[in-house]
């Protein structure tokens, strides 16, 4: 087994996740259409869903013949500077991007099309088990430890921001689709400098929370709503800051594979046909009632 992924597998194992994952929403998707809201069932049904986004990383790191632990880079200890910096870039993300999301949005309302939203039918505690415990360590083992991984080995730059559109595009939500652009492209970041996924995994973590207290603690909506620039403006230079403290005050620790192995003909037809199938979806989400 070898260690790392490659560009091959970047490709790859975003096309297999695309068709499982697609394949478990029906499944689990038509067990939640029989079951009541917020019953401890369809509590433990709607938790299936980002353990198998984890699911699906490790069964691919077997069919590639892959060292999973190695390969995702779980192995490696998070440095306590690459997490901090990450936090605060998160937190500073989530107020630059919400008036910019709302404007987003306002869009596709004028434009006549149902209001996408981000609501998620759980109680509190099942909220804050599946937000802030469960999607952070599927989505990043998938996204950044699997997919990601892969891709940036041969160009990083280019890998960190492909690997934010495919994080915003598998979502299939035009909601969320901005931030998880940049939010995903900043957590590659963070993984491939630090050189493990458990970076990623906390700052995606600590993401979600805030979200999660803003949701059930502290509603600061009619502050933000009053003060939308200002809340904008205040995040940006956070997010924008500490980015650049993170460049320029924090040690690359990324490791690249030794072995080039090229994507296939056939490898990037799976893979356009799933960016395809995962953008028609996108797109047939905004005319959902």
């Amino acid at each position: 087994m070898t260690n790392l992924y490659t560009k091959k597998d970047g490709l790859a194992s975003f096309s297999v996740a695309v068709v499982a994952y697609l394949v478990l929403q029906v499944l689990l998707g038509g067990l939640l259409l029989g079951m009541q809201p917020n019953s401890l069932g369809y509590n433990l049904v709607y938790a299936l869903l980002p353990a198998s986004i984890f699911l699906i990383a490790f069964g691919y790191a077997k069919i590639a013949k892959k060292n999973f632990v190695c390969a995702t880079t779980a192995n490696v200890n998070p440095k306590l500077a690459h997490v901090l910096w990450g936090c605060l870039a998160t937190f500073g993300l989530i107020h630059l991007m919400l008036p910019i999301n709302e404007l987003f949005l306002d869009m596709f309302e004028n434009m006549g099309l149902t209001r996408p939203s981000t609501e998620i039918d759980l109680n509190p505690v099942a909220l804050v088990i599946v937000t802030v415990i469960l999607a952070p360590i599927g989505e990043e083992f998938l996204f950044r430890g699997t997919i990601g991984r892969g891709l940036v080995n041969d160009k990083p730059i280019l890998g960190i921001v492909l690997c934010g559109a495919l994080f915003a595009l598998f979502h299939l939500n035009p909601a969320q689709t901005l931030h998880q652009f940049v939010l995903g492209s900043v957590l590659m970041l963070l993984a491939y400098r630090s050189g493990s996924v458990w970076t990623s995994v906390i700052a995606h973590a600590f993401n979600n929370f805030v979200v999660v207290f803003f949701t059930f603690v502290y509603d600061p909506t009619e502050f933000y709503t009053n003060n939308w620039v200002l809340v904008g403006v205040v995040g940006g230079v956070i997010f924008v800051g500490a980015v650049v403290g993170y460049l320029l005050t924090t040690k690359c620790h990324a490791v690249k594979q030794d072995i080039d192995e090229k994507p296939t003909s056939t490898t990037w037809s799976m893979f356009i046909v799933a960016v395809a199938m995962c953008a028609l979806l996108w797109m047939m989400s905004l005319f959902a009632e």
